[in-house]
Parts: C-alpha cells; sequence; structure tokens
C-alpha cells in the first residue's frame, strides 16, 4: 500500500530562501514502516491526479 503525504514546510530565516525546509517527521516513518505501508512525500500543488493515480490514499499532516 502507498500513501501519499503532504510534507511539514519550515521556514527558519524569512530573508534567506536557502533556510526553508521540507519534511516528513521520524513519527510518521516509523508507525508507516511497521504497518508495512510506504510513505510518498508531496511537496506541490502540482501533479495532484497523477498521485491518486499513484496512492491508494492521501494523509495531510
Amino acid at each position: 500500500m502507498i500513501i501519499a503525504i503532504t510534507e511539514r514546510y519550515e521556514r527558519f530565516d524569512k530573508e534567506n530562501i536557502w533556510k526553508e525546509n521540507f519534511y516528513v517527521s521520524k513519527y510518521f516513518k516509523d508507525i508507516f514502516e511497521e504497518l508495512n505501508i510506504t510513505l510518498f512525500p508531496v511537496s506541490s500543488c502540482t501533479g495532484l491526479e497523477e498521485i491518486a493515480n499513484i496512492c491508494d490514499g492521501l494523509l495531510v499532516a
């Protein structure tokens, strides 16, 4: 099973674009690994139709 998951966005410095991160927390990774479910990280609003065709579900975190 493949579940798409939205990535968390964090910006450390408003002036420096290189201080931005997208990530999936270890908490989610560990839970889904234990359940033998593949996480498909999503950090874009484009291509959602293709993602829906690939994945069995979507988790908005």
